[in-house]
């Protein structure tokens, strides 16, 4: 681990685990809730993941509708005995994203995605991040920068198993999620809750934008305020087919967590650290950066901001995400935004 990561890691690991009353507020600030960011390596988004969330519910009749960005920049490339892979895009991700506070603690969800890949024009910025950091360039170095190609070959045959052309802009696999608060926080222990969750397969297998199957899942959500201090645990169990093409490339079954902290630095606004991890969903090429587990540092704030006479609110967050196991399928770098506005129900 370089000495910029070992640094971020330390940033964050404080703002996780420093949970500390000399710095907690007298006055309870309000919760954001952690940034609903999830592992963005092209296959992982095929099937259903763990979009980080809350405990607690909306209040019966509230709503938020939000808009998310993720803009990623990613390089995998490795031949052995087994297969020939060569994934160099940039990968743009809007998702509409609403959520809609039910009686009996209940809160029901939904995320609509909107993929964009092609070439792209970060490459020579990453190399030259990279060589002020002092880490490796994982061999970008040696291929044409901002070219998209996303290609696994069969070994030794040569054989295609699986390509993915530039998409302009199109609907990937939309997903629904019920959650419910099942306890109370109080002094001594955290707020709980669970939820479930489905993937419909509307975005199209052939464009790689989805699977082509129903994916589910299931898991459990915690959360502890403490003053400014705001702390997150989620878990979750998922069932995925995985694209038919690289079936035997898939655990059909995933499990992803999500650890984070989160710091009030006013009523307003809010700083974030969240670590992302969980077992592989790739297996059986031979190559640690497919077969081995995500591992995501993602760094952020937030803020929720009065506008209306009813209690309206506009949401924003903005982040940065950094792969901790550089020899995973976690991408190198993720820039996260989103804007959203939140209503009272009546």
């Amino acid at each position: 681990m370089n000495a910029f990561t070992r640094c971020v890691a330390g940033v964050a690991g404080l703002a996780i685990l420093g949970v500390s009353g000399a710095l907690a507020a007298r006055e309870p600030f309000p919760a954001h809730g952690p940034i609903p960011y999830r592992h963005q390596h092209p296959l992982y988004l095929q099937s259903l993941g763990l979009t980080p969330m809350r405990a607690v519910a909306l209040p019966r009749g509230d709503g938020v509708v939000g808009l998310r960005m993720e803009h990623s920049n990613i390089f995998e490339q490795f031949i052995n005995t087994t297969a020939d892979v060569r994934i160099d895009t940039e990968q743009l991700r809007m998702t509409v994203d609403l959520a809609y506070g039910l009686p009996h603690n209940f809160t029901l969800e939904a995320e609509i995605p909107f993929v964009h890949t092609g070439g792209g024009r970060l490459d020579s910025f990453l190399q030259w991040w990279h060589s002020v950091l002092g880490v490796p360039n994982a061999g970008r170095e040696f291929f044409t920068n901002d070219q998209h190609v996303f290609r696994i070959l069969d070994r030794p045959s040569g054989a295609e198993r699986y390509q993915v052309a530039p998409i302009p802009l199109a609907l990937g696999d939309a997903s629904l999620r019920l959650r419910h608060h099942l306890v109370t926080e109080t002094a001594r222990r955290p707020a709980i809750g669970w939820f479930a969750a489905c993937e419909f397969p509307t975005g199209k297998r052939s464009q790689g934008l989805g699977n082509g199957n129903l994916d589910y899942g299931v898991g459990l959500l915690m959360e502890k305020n403490e003053g400014r201090w705001h702390g997150y645990f989620n878990g979750g169990y998922f069932v995925s087919a995985g694209t038919p093409a690289l079936a035997d490339a898939i655990h059909p079954i995933q499990f992803n967590y999500v650890v984070g902290g989160e710091f009030s630095v006013s009523r307003q606004v809010a700083l974030h650290a969240q670590l992302h991890g969980g077992t592989p969903l790739l297996t059986g090429l031979g190559d640690t950066r497919w077969d081995s587990f995500p591992l995501d540092l993602m760094m952020g704030m937030s803020g929720e901001h009065p506008v209306g006479a009813h209690g309206e609110r506009i949401l924003w967050q903005v982040g940065l995400s950094e792969d901790l196991n550089a020899n995973g399928p976690s991408i190198d770098v993720t820039l996260f935004g989103r804007v959203g506005w939140r209503w009272k129900g009546l």
